[in-house]
């Protein structure tokens, strides 16, 4: 919320600025302009309605409110919005968004939880108690920890494992995805590279990095042996930079463990990767 929401508003168009019926989306959208009215307090009710089953559901301290890649120019031409900001002294669709998702927050530290969303929450301005997933760049991440927010360090460069992990052209063509997001791989040794903490930060800062998360989006994973693919052996990479001291990392030592790792992973018949055993460190372009 307040977008990667065309799902609900195609049920319930009244939770939208146009308020007009829309299809369910079967692909992806770009950019994403049916988003949630943040000038109609029905949402409001309707979104603590849902999160009052999901927390009854989940007991877990964070609940995730998403937060990312919304499209705000509906806000702008909207006579809700218009009027919200308004009546809260609003200079932008950004700290409009930043009304929302302080609002929400409210709502949920009121039933005891936390809030965390994506790196876009920042924008406008941001409740402190609330974490986030940097994702774009450890820029965000670094900037998220000194406004003493924890922070869960998610780059995609290095964790996001929809990506390819060697050169396409190696791939066997069975199992590897016919997408690649954003047009990179993403080998093992880039993700075992990747530190979590920032240099940039100092020691008080540094604690605000909570964690690292690694993300495989799944609508172009059709089958469990794609997501195996995917994500073995990248994820003992992700387990170590997440749990080792970054002086105790050795790629070599990494490496042999990982073979080791693998033969147990042929054993239970998983469909792991080789391809990224070799692939160089680099983050490259592919046609």
């Amino acid at each position: 919320m307040p977008s990667h929401v065309m799902e609900v508003i195609a049920c319930y168009p009244y939770l939208s600025c146009k308020q007009k019926q829309i299809a369910v989306p079967y692909d992806n959208v770009w950019p994403i302009t049916e988003n949630f009215c943040a000038g109609n307090d029905s949402v409001f009710q309707f979104l603590e309605d849902v999160l009052t089953e999901t927390m009854a559901l989940f007991p877990s301290k964070y609940i995730h409110v998403g937060g990312d890649e919304a499209d705000l120019s509906n806000w702008k031409t909207c006579p809700k919005c218009l009027a919200r900001m308004k009546a809260d002294k609003l200079d932008s669709v950004g700290q409009l968004q930043s009304y929302f998702i302080k609002r929400i927050d409210k709502f949920l530290i009121s039933k005891g939880r936390k809030l965390i969303g994506w790196e876009e929450i920042l924008r406008g301005g941001l409740a402190p108690e609330a974490a986030i997933n940097a994702y774009s760049g450890i820029n965000k991440g670094i900037e998220a920890a000194k406004l003493k927010h924890d922070v869960i360090m998610t780059i995609y460069q290095y964790l996001y494992f929809d990506m390819f992990q060697a050169d396409p052209k190696t791939e066997p063509k069975d199992v590897a995805p016919p997408f690649n997001t954003y047009g990179v791989y993403v080998p093992l040794i880039k993700t075992y590279s990747f530190d979590p903490v920032p240099t940039e930060l100092n020691a008080a800062d540094s604690k605000y990095i909570v964690g690292v998360e690694a993300c495989l989006w799944s609508e172009y994973i059709p089958t469990p042996e794609y997501l195996e693919y995917n994500t073995i052996p990248r994820i003992f990479a992700v387990s170590e930079i997440g749990w080792s001291v970054k002086e105790k990392k050795n790629w070599d030592d990494f490496l042999g463990r990982t073979n080791v790792h693998l033969l147990r992973m042929k054993e239970l018949h998983y469909n792991y990767s080789t391809t990224t055993l070799k692939a160089p460190f680099a983050l490259l372009k592919y046609k």
